[in-house]
């Protein structure tokens, strides 16, 4: 099992490979299923600006289930960008 290191350092890295994508000219969508769920709130709400900040150049979606995690991306994501879709079970 790879070390709580390796598992923060991985987001980086994927990030950093996309921004490589952006700036070649190669932009890609990029689709995040509750990939916070193990952050603290400070640590999602830096990595929710983040994208944010990508989702100005690409198309980002973040799904959650977590209703926390929706009011954290309200707080780090201008308005402008961020757009909130809720499902309702029937």
């Amino acid at each position: 099992m790879p070390s709580k290191r390796v598992l923060k350092f991985y987001p980086a890295l994927r990030l950093a490979s996309l921004e490589k994508f952006i700036a070649d000219g190669e932009p890609l969508p990029l689709l995040v299923d509750d990939a916070l769920v193990n952050f603290d709130n400070q640590r999602a709400r830096a990595a929710l600006k983040v994208l944010g900040e990508l989702a100005a150049s690409i198309q980002a979606i973040f799904s959650t289930h977590h209703q926390h995690m929706v009011h954290l991306a309200t707080k780090a994501v201008d308005g402008q960008i961020l757009h909130i879709q809720e499902l309702i079970a029937t």
